[in-house]
């Protein structure tokens, strides 16, 4: 998908880097915590775990363009219900979603651009 290729001569290497960083509140998220197990989950919490991507696209002759993206995770714990219209999925499952969601704005962005 990223490979320029020429009968005449060898690839040219594109290079794709991708960091996501998490930027969740880790002290907000502990008080929640503690309050829902102190009542055994009757207060529920919701805790948003914020997510950045930073995509740098390196093409031959030097060009480059980075693209930065933004998601989260809503968990739930105890008495507490979701967001309205968002699907629950399994804890295990919520990162490699947020991750796959930002890498197909990403491609569809780089489509967009017309350098796919």
């Amino acid at each position: 998908m990223f490979a320029e290729a020429d009968a005449t001569s060898a690839p040219q290497a594109v290079r794709l880097e991708v960091t996501v960083n998490n930027i969740g509140n880790l002290g907000s998220a502990y008080g929640k915590e503690f309050a829902t197990r102190l009542t055994l989950g009757l207060v529920g919490s919701h805790v948003i775990d914020g997510y950045e991507m930073t995509v740098v696209h390196s093409r031959p002759g030097g060009r480059q363009s980075t693209k930065k993206y933004k998601h989260a995770v809503h968990t739930i714990v105890g008495a507490q219900s979701g967001p309205k219209g968002m699907e629950p999925v399994p804890r295990a499952d919520a990162f490699d979603q947020v991750v796959e969601e930002m890498l197909l704005s990403f491609l569809r962005d780089l489509q967009t651009e017309g350098l796919l």
